[in-house]
């Protein structure tokens, strides 16, 4: 069995457990592994957040969410940290935004003022909308509901790896899209 059925597999088990819906995941025309694997390797990876968890303040989300996010298995570790201007402006970075009022476009989620996405949470529901960036540009997009997690808990975990998973999919080594397109 591939790893990408498996992945996917796994991604279905575990958002059964969670109440977790996840939707999006399919990369735009500039996404690369090997650069996420670049950047994974070289640093930490820039991240924002708008809105926020349950009680927690703003910058305390952002906290919980660096300090817990992580990339899926076959990447190198990584680590991450709160974006600066700058590192948005010129370079690769993802943004989170929590419980926004609609769906936001994903040219404002990786804009340069995602603050100004209006957020409201409701009552029994997580909803958060996750960007990779390049600055302005979205590389992919993913959509996450979710019941209410507290980021204290692995629950939490369990929802940021849901969303890792379809952010940056897992390489599929038997796929040879070559050989396929030979056949059709």
């Amino acid at each position: 069995m591939s790893k990408f059925i498996l992945a996917g597999l796994v991604t279905l088990a575990l958002a059964g457990c969670t109440g977790t819906i996840i939707g999006g995941g399919t990369p735009y025309g500039g996404y690369d592994r090997d650069t996420v694997s670049f950047i994974a390797a070289r640093g930490p990876i820039p991240v924002r957040t708008v809105g926020h968890v349950g009680d927690l303040s703003a910058q305390d989300t952002l906290r919980a969410v660096t300090a817990r996010f992580r990339l899926p298995g076959d990447f190198p570790p990584a680590t991450f940290e709160a974006a600066t201007e700058a590192q948005r402006r010129d370079g690769f970075h993802l943004t989170f935004v929590f419980d926004p009022e609609r769906t936001p476009d994903v040219r404002t989620v990786c804009g340069p003022d995602p603050a100004s996405i209006p957020t409201r949470a409701e009552v029994g529901k997580m909803r958060v909308v996750v960007g990779y960036c390049y600055r302005d540009e979205a590389l992919n997009r993913v959509n996450a509901r979710t019941p209410p997690v507290d980021p204290a808990t692995p629950a939490f975990g369990a929802v940021l790896d849901q969303i890792s998973m379809a952010l940056f999919p897992v390489r599929d080594p038997n796929l040879n899209l070559d050989k396929r397109r030979r056949w059709q």
